[in-house]
Parts: structure tokens; C-alpha cells; sequence
């Protein structure tokens, strides 16, 4: 029986591409030297800055200095530049405020200053062992056996951006302007594989509407040909964190040629969407609102969200019955919908029976019913020519879908949960990475041996 799945990427794109920048270390030159060879190749990337130099240590006992490197907005000259990688199309997001830990009025102080810059960024990334940071260091795994043994190794600093009584809290600001915060690392190029919820909400984490995964790999080994062959078969997602100023070569004031090579190999995938963070994330998120239900040889595509959804692809190797809807086609084994406005559902006809599958695929009733628990709340669609009422207060109209959020969550509306079994495997393949640094490339345990003064000894990202 054919079957149809539904993809994440807008139309034609098979994959995404999208590099999150880590600013520490950063100077102007370096940052120039490889934003423009970015540009150049049309690769974009989200660029985390500092709005101002530290007031206080990072991390609460302080580490030492070295982890307070970089510009800031506070230098003109590197301001400026910054305003046009904006102009240009590159997302700017607050790595804190400062390199320190940041007091709410800092905090608040720090995205007024990049709001006069760039447009609004729905990413934040948080900063080392900063004290500000939402549900950080043991806070990290919020529930599960594994929350015991992170208290043993992440107790040691206090971060408290999430506790209304602490001088570093911006919670009611993060829910109000972030929606997605970087947390686990995986080593695999394919994130979305890894964390195949993101972005996803926990309860027990209120202040953060989203949390995404990152990617620790060297830039060469996601760019080679193969990996982008292999992303653009699984329909992946790479979210790839970098020190990018790291790969600027001071002789020449360019990129260095291994950047060079990998940028130039990514912008010839041109099935690989190279978008910024946000962008990406923000597609992810609107996938998670529409959803595919199927009966005999009846498909139907619902938009369960508040936004419109264009670009939809379906992968079938299913046939068409009759004419398709206006402006749809079916092509190459993709079926494309090239918009879906919010709230609405478009019905489709085979020649044979389909199965809907994938994350959150819907089979319906012989009355054209369906219902899901999705972990945030409630999802029933219907395709009758009549009103169904699935319990009290909640009734779907007839070809409509109505989403009932569990208590309290009803602003936020949430769309993703992740189960206890991915979030452990993330975790697992976080230590890994963690374990992997202390026996074979001279990272200590504890943060103050591995960070110098004035030195921090994984500097190469041939490291990774």
C-alpha cells in the first residue's frame, strides 16, 4: 500500500543547513575575514555577540578570565560591521549580555542594544557557566535517573536566570521575546536525527518556549560531499555549532582554505537549505502544526497552527485518482502544496489506498474521525460533513481540526515534547563528547584546569 510522509523543508529543499557562531574569542578582523567569504558563497549563519565587556566573573564561583574573550558591540568599528551582516541577511543573538554574569538590568540592557542593530532574533545561546542562564548546569535534565548523577558534576556552579528571587533573573523576558535555546550537543552531522523533537518544551521548564540541539563536528567533516548526500537522503537537518572566528587565517586577512573548500562545497548542494538558526528552527516548529491523516485511498493535510505553511512537501509513492487540488502537484515522488492557509485542510484522492506515517501521522475512523495526545495536549481532526464533539467542550467542525492545550500551557502552545528516552540519549551523547575530550585531548573535568589565564588549550577545531 503506497505511503506518504511529511517533510520538513519548504519546497524544493531536501535538507537544511545552519551554523550557530559562538563569538568567544572573536576579533573584528577574524569575524570579517570569514562572514564576507560566507556571503561570498551564500551561506548564512547566526553570529552570537556581546553587547558590552563584562562587569563580573563568568560563572558563579567565577572561572578564570580567559573564558571572557572576545569583542564586543562596545568597539565601533566591529558595531558597524555587525549592522551590515544584518543588513546582508545574517542573524545577530545575544551570547548574555557580556561574557560575565549578567544582572536582569544588564540582561535587558544587552538586547536594547542589539535591537538598534538587527532585527529581533528568536534564538539565544547561552553563555559557559554565566549565572543568568535559564535551567543550566544540574537544572540541565529536568527529570529521570540521570538528573542524580548531573547534581554530582554540574552542582559545583549556580546559574539562576530562571529563579524570580535571584539578581540574575530574565525568565519573564526569555518567555516573552526568546523561542529557542541551544542546549545538548550530539557528534551526529544529521541533528534533527539526534533530536528529532526540536524544538521542544518541557513543563518543567516554563520560562523557555523551545530547545533545540547542536552539532559538534569540525566544519570540514559537515561539509564534506558525502555527509551532505547523506543529509539530503534522511531529509536532515545539520545545526552546526562553531567558533567560526577560528578558521580566519591572519596572514592573508581570508578565511583559511579549508573553510574556503568546505563553504564552497555547501553552496554547490543546492538542494540544502542554508538558512540562519532562527529560520531553520522556526520551520521545524511549524511542521510540528500540521499534520497528515489517512482513509482507504484518501489523504488529507491539516494546518493545525496560527500561520499559514507554505511550501509543503509530501513524499509518496502514491498515485493520483483524480485532478488535484488548485496549484498542487505530484512530481518525482513529491507531492507539493504550495501553500496551506492556517486552520485550513486540503483532501487528497489515489487510485489505491495510502497510509499516512511519520511523527504524528493520524489514521481515521470509518466516521472520519481522529484524535492524538501530542505531550502538550489534545489534537482531534475531522473530515465528516458534520460537527464532531469529542468530549465535553471540545467539538471539531466538520473538514476542521481543534487543538485542546493542557492546563496552563494554553499561551505558550507548545507543539513538541520530548520523550524521557530521546532526552537520555542526548544526554548520553553529550557525556560521550565530554568523555571523549578528557582521554584523548587533555580537557580536564574540572573547567578552572582546562581554562588558562590567559589560554584556552582546545582552541583547534581540528579537535573536534
Amino acid at each position: 500500500m503506497p505511503k506518504a510522509e511529511l517533510r520538513w523543508p519548504p519546497f524544493p529543499y531536501r535538507a537544511g543547513f545552519c551554523i550557530t557562531d559562538d563569538t568567544d574569542t572573536a576579533t573584528l578582523d577574524s569575524v570579517r575575514a570569514v562572514y564576507d567569504t560566507l556571503h561570498e558563497h551564500g551561506v548564512f549563519a547566526t553570529k552570537t555577540v556581546w553587547a558590552f565587556p563584562p562587569e563580573e566573573p563568568c560563572g558563579v564561583p567565577g572561572l578564570p578570565p580567559s573564558i571572557q574573550r572576545g569583542v564586543t558591540l562596545a568597539d565601533r568599528g566591529y558595531r558597524d560591521y555587525c549592522a551590515s551582516l544584518a543588513q546582508r541577511g545574517f542573524e545577530l543573538t545575544l551570547h548574555g549580555a557580556t561574557a560575565g554574569n549578567n544582572t536582569r538590568e544588564r540582561t535587558l540592557r544587552g538586547f536594547a542594544a542589539l535591537d538598534e542593530i538587527a532585527p529581533r532574533s528568536p534564538v539565544f545561546i547561552c553563555h559557559a557557566k554565566n549565572a543568568e542562564n535559564p535551567y543550566w548546569q544540574q537544572h540541565v535534565v529536568a527529570r529521570g535517573p540521570l538528573r542524580s548523577i548531573l547534581n554530582g558534576y554540574a552542582g559545583q556552579h549556580r546559574c539562576s536566570g530562571e529563579v524570580p528571587a535571584s539578581p540574575y533573573f530574565w525568565g519573564d523576558v526569555c518567555l516573552d521575546r526568546v523561542r529557542y535555546i541551544r542546549l545538548l550537543r550530539t557528534r551526529r552531522i544529521d541533528t534533527f536525527a539526534a533530536n528529532p523533537s526540536m524544538p521542544y518544551f518541557e513543563r518543567e521548564k516554563p520560562f523557555v518556549r523551545g530547545w533545540f540541539s547542536a552539532t559538534k563536528r569540525s566544519f570540514r567533516d559537515a561539509t564534506a560531499d558525502a555527509a551532505l548526500t547523506a543529509l539530503e537522503s534522511a531529509w536532515g537537518v545539520c545545526v552546526l555549532y562553531q567558533y567560526m572566528c577560528r578558521y580566519a587565517d591572519p596572514a592573508t586577512g581570508r578565511a583559511t582554505a579549508a573553510l574556503t573548500a568546505g563553504v564552497q562545497r555547501l553552496a554547490q548542494h543546492a538542494r540544502i537549505w542554508k538558512a540562519n538558526t532562527g529560520a531553520i528552527l522556526d520551520r521545524l516548529r511549524l511542521i510540528q502544526g500540521v499534520q497528515l491523516a489517512s482513509q482507504g485511498r484518501e489523504l488529507w493535510l491539516f494546518n493545525t497552527s496560527a500561520e499559514d505553511a507554505p511550501g509543503l512537501q509530501i513524499e509518496t509513492d502514491g498515485e493520483w485518482a483524480d485532478a488535484p487540488p488548485e496549484g498542487c502537484t505530484l512530481s518525482d515522488g513529491i507531492l507539493h502544496v504550495p501553500l496551506l492557509p492556517a486552520g485550513e485542510c486540503r483532501r487528497f484522492v489515489f487510485r489505491s489506498g495510502v497510509v499516512a506515517c511519520g511523527r504524528g501521522a493520524m489514521r481515521l475512523s470509518p466516521e472520519g474521525h481522529a484524535q492524538t495526545d501530542f505531550g502538550h495536549g489534545t489534537l482531534a481532526v475531522n473530515v465528516s460533513d458534520s460537527d464532531w464533539t469529542v468530549s465535553p467542550g471540545m467539538t471539531v467542525g466538520a473538514a476542521r481540526s481543534l487543538v485542546k492545550w493542557s492546563a496552563g500551557l494554553e499561551s505558550v502552545q507548545p507543539r513538541s515534547r520530548a520523550t524521557d528516552r530521546e532526552l537520555t540519549r542526548l544526554f548520553l551523547e553529550q557525556s560521550a563528547i565530554i568523555v571523549g575530550e578528557v582521554l584523548f585531548r587533555g580537557r580536564a573535568l574540572d573547567s578552572n584546569r582546562w581554562l588558562g589565564t590567559d589560554t584556552i588549550q582546545l582552541e583547534s577545531h581540528d579537535n573536534w
